[in-house]
């Protein structure tokens, strides 16, 4: 008898001892488990988080840039028309104005208006001497320009033209019925049709018009890090090896093409010559984003 109970004590004894260490893994799970859980809604709280820390810092850049642009334009912040949605990204618009300033074009091809041509216009009356001619589709839009222009006193060649589908296999899409060109063109500003007619309707800047392109003369294509603009990219480099592409880091993307020669009308190679040494677009696109 003796021994049956020590024997039972004991078989009781490491019952109670599996049940609690049962008892033990099973409450150690459980907080590994909520761990988890809470580490998972961590993380996923955390991803919106930085979405908006990504806003905050574009929004910071786009006031800094916003800023530089208007000491450049020697305007007040308020006087610069209303950026965002269609218009120009900021840092597009002081590129645009440092290249302007730099390169002291005569003749300006642009086709979509908007805040873009303001701060055109604006550099072409500081530079005191170049012609703007802005293209848009849009009745509404080019009056919106028209306004904007006249509050500053400014002045451009404002032209409402429809669009018309594209001739061009390689360029699907519709592009401006302007046929009344220069013979000859120092820059070119393609920030339209807009893409919602199709994704690569800007294609069609390239045969309309980079033949009318000087030598040393320049192309802007925005919104280049759209897929469209990229494939449009691709075409261009093809089809026109006379011109060399490159991509600005701006918040839309920028490609910037020079047309390779030494053929630059005489005011832009005197203007060159009391610039600073290596002064071009590339090192302008540069301190417009490295401020």
């Amino acid at each position: 008898m003796g021994s049956q109970t020590v024997d039972g004590a004991i078989a009781i004894e490491v019952r109670w001892s599996n049940l609690l260490a049962a008892k033990v893994w099973i409450v150690t799970t459980r907080a590994l488990l909520r761990l988890l859980w809470s580490a998972d809604r961590m993380v996923r709280h955390m991803i919106p988080l930085r979405g908006i820390r990504t806003k905050l810092d574009c929004y910071r850049r786009a006031d800094h840039d916003l800023r530089h642009l208007a000491d450049l334009l020697r305007i007040s912040i308020s006087e610069l028309p209303p950026t965002g949605n269609c218009a120009g990204a900021p840092d597009f618009l002081l590129l645009l104005a440092r290249a302007v300033l730099t390169e002291r074009p005569e003749v300006i091809v642009e086709f979509g208006s908007g805040v873009s041509t303001f701060v055109l216009a604006k550099c072409l009356e500081m530079n005191g001497t170049g012609r703007l001619i802005s293209f848009d589709h849009s009745p509404a839009f080019a009056e919106l320009t028209r306004r904007q222009l006249e509050r500053q006193r400014l002045s451009a060649d404002i032209r409402v033209v429809p669009l018309r589908p594209s001739e061009s296999a390689d360029h699907p899409g519709f592009w401006y019925d302007a046929n009344d060109l220069p013979h000859a063109i120092d820059l070119i500003i393609v920030d339209g049709p807009p893409a919602s007619l199709h994704p690569e309707t800007r294609g069609s800047a390239g045969p309309a018009t980079f033949a009318k392109l000087r030598n040393g003369g320049m192309v802007l294509l925005d919104d280049a890090h759209r897929s469209g603009e990229r494939k449009i990219l691709s075409r261009w480099r093809r089809a026109y090896p006379d011109i060399e592409f490159s991509n600005v880091d701006t918040m839309k993307g920028t490609v910037v093409g020079r047309r390779i020669g030494d053929g630059f009308s005489s005011e832009i190679r005197s203007a060159r010559q009391r610039s600073a040494p290596g002064e071009t677009i590339e090192t302008a696109a540069k301190g417009a984003l490295v401020l």
